[in-house]
């Protein structure tokens, strides 16, 4: 969903861009990483923003989505 720009700026400089993207498609490797950090739950928090980042109101939809079968330890917001 992000706008070309939005995705550029966030990929400048990173070098752990593949394990992000596989966060992004996969709820259970974001409750991977959040073990392994220590972290017991995370709040996910989405907004609509068409115009800078290219989320429009289907991101809604989405968290709603990644978070469902995992609501004890991620919460869509």
């Amino acid at each position: 969903m992000f706008t070309p720009e939005a995705r550029a700026r966030m990929a400048d400089g990173r070098q752990d861009l593949d394990a992000i993207r596989e966060i992004f498609d996969d709820p259970d490797a974001l409750l991977r990483f959040l073990d392994r950090e220590g972290v017991d739950r995370a709040v996910l928090v989405n907004y609509v923003s068409p115009d800078i980042i290219g989320f429009g109101d289907e991101v809604n939809e989405w968290v709603g989505t990644y978070c469902k079968g995992h609501e004890d330890r991620l919460i869509a917001m």
